[in-house]
């Protein structure tokens, strides 16, 4: 709707500038990108003329311009108001200089009201409350949005019901301050924390999936949904098979967690030791793991796990979990667990997801993969005929987990059987066709940077070839 470039300069202070754009569609929520550089004058000359401007034009006394002339630099400000066709719908005044703003009927970004996206003409009001720089340029994209079917979630919690740092409160709010949709609470062989988180989440607005960790003594399993079954104590290093029939009759499912990390004596229990001849009753295999988790060798490990379990006809999918125990690092750069739900999430619709491989991993923006054979289209998680087929690819930036962290995406794959690479090239170039093999699974993996090392950037649960 709205792609529109400002070169402002110093006369512009104290103006307002107006935005006007038609919704003409149905849309859920309105997205609104705002910046504008450069933040700040830092040429000390200038910075010493426009100080002594106001020194006398407000009779400054000596004692407060020598604290103002400390200052390292004088900054640009500029804010923005929205007006829909019928009401005034808020403003953002941020001193930040990149923004970004969602409007919704429900959930709008804080400064906005709640407000349904009618149609018809809206205002944007740019308030230029200084510019200080020769030019200042500013940038504004707005677009119409529907509401997508796929929902950020953390799979793997804890709390001081167990060994974790957070409260269930502090938990949930963590959640949501670093907008996920849902999470799953998965304390060492305990759930006594259940009925109070689900109470909190239901306050903040979030999904909480029911779970535990098996912490056993030669492996942990995470094992989610209304299970009731904690018998993991007298379980032999070759007799978990029976205990994960025994989930399944139960209702639950079961995934291995962080198979590769060290075991006893640094992590007890940490490292999957299990002998598992038959996974049919394994639903996932936790590939990323950690507050960082392209930075660790033991996840380029369980990728490869999964990647030989797939070659041998099991359908695991594959999810991420920070394993969250505490207020993340400043420098942490962890992936999420993206869940398809067509109707909505809800605790049911996670389990679902994770039963029908409806996973996406990313530590950047979510990738979205589908091959399409005639009139056939196979999302993540589905199967689909031999033959040519096109392939998608789609990266949406709406919610991305590491706002602060510098990450490109540079390159995309397709990943077959044996870890064959089918197709290989830049992200934004157009793939071509490629022809799908009965009895193969197919998985799209986005590479780049991360903080200027090269790094996994996300990953797909497979499309499978029938």
């Amino acid at each position: 709707m709205v792609d529109t470039k400002l070169i402002l300069t110093p006369q512009e202070t104290a103006k307002n500038i107006l935005v006007s754009f038609e919704v003409k569609e149905d849309y859920d929520f309105l997205d609104i990108k705002f910046n504008y550089e450069p933040k700040s004058l830092e040429d000390r000359r200038k910075m010493n003329i426009a100080l002594e401007k106001s020194y006398k034009k407000y009779n400054i006394p000596l004692e407060m311009q020598n604290k103002v002339q400390n200052l390292k630099s004088l900054d640009n400000l500029l804010t923005i108001m929205l007006i829909s066709p019928s009401k005034y719908v808020g403003a953002a005044h941020k001193l930040t200089r990149n923004q970004r703003h969602m409007i919704s009927p429900t959930n709008s970004t804080e400064g906005f009201m709640n407000t349904p996206i009618e149609k018809g003409i809206w205002q944007l009001r740019i308030n230029v409350h200084l510019v200080i720089t020769d030019t200042c340029t500013c940038k504004i994209q707005i677009r119409g949005r529907k509401n997508t079917d796929w929902y950020p979630c953390e799979l793997h919690c804890h709390s001081t019901h167990s060994d974790g740092k957070f409260t269930i409160e502090e938990l949930i709010k963590n959640a949501k301050m670093h907008g996920l949709a849902g999470i799953a609470l998965t304390d060492h062989n305990t759930n006594s924390g259940i009925e109070k988180a689900k109470i909190e989440a239901e306050k903040q607005g979030l999904v909480l999936l029911q779970g535990t960790e098996w912490t056993t003594y030669y492996g942990h399993m995470l094992v989610q949904g209304k299970c009731e079954y904690f018998e993991w104590y007298d379980t032999k290093i070759d007799g978990l098979e029976p205990k994960l029939q025994k989930i399944r009759e139960y209702g639950g499912i079961s995934g291995v967690a962080h198979p590769f990390r060290p075991g006893n004596p640094i992590g007890t229990g940490c490292n999957w030791e299990y002998i598992v001849n038959d996974w049919s009753n394994m639903t996932y295999i936790e590939i990323l793991s950690g507050e960082s988790p392209t930075e660790y060798y033991y996840n380029d490990r369980a990728i490869k796990l999964w990647f030989s379990l797939l070659d041998k006809g099991y359908r695991l999918t594959p999810t991420s979990g920070i394993d969250w125990h505490r207020e993340l690092k400043k420098e942490a750069t962890y992936a999420c667990t993206w869940i398809r739900a067509t109707d909505g999430l809800s605790e049911q619709a996670m389990l679902d997801a994770l039963k029908n491989h409806a996973t996406t991993l990313t530590i950047g923006n979510r990738l979205n993969f589908k091959l399409k054979h005639g009139k056939d289209i196979a999302q993540i998680g589905d199967t689909i005929c031999s033959g040519d087929a096109n392939v998608i690819i789609e990266l949406d930036d709406l919610w991305v987990p590491n706002k602060n962290a510098d990450i490109v995406h540079k390159t995309v794959s397709i990943i077959t059987n044996q870890q064959q690479l089918v197709y290989t090239g830049d992200i934004d170039k157009a793939i071509p066709d490629i022809n799908l093999k009965e009895g193969n699974w197919y998985v799209a993996i986005v590479s780049g940077t991360l903080n200027g090392k090269p790094s996994l950037i996300a990953i797909t649960a497979p499309i499978w070839c029938e």
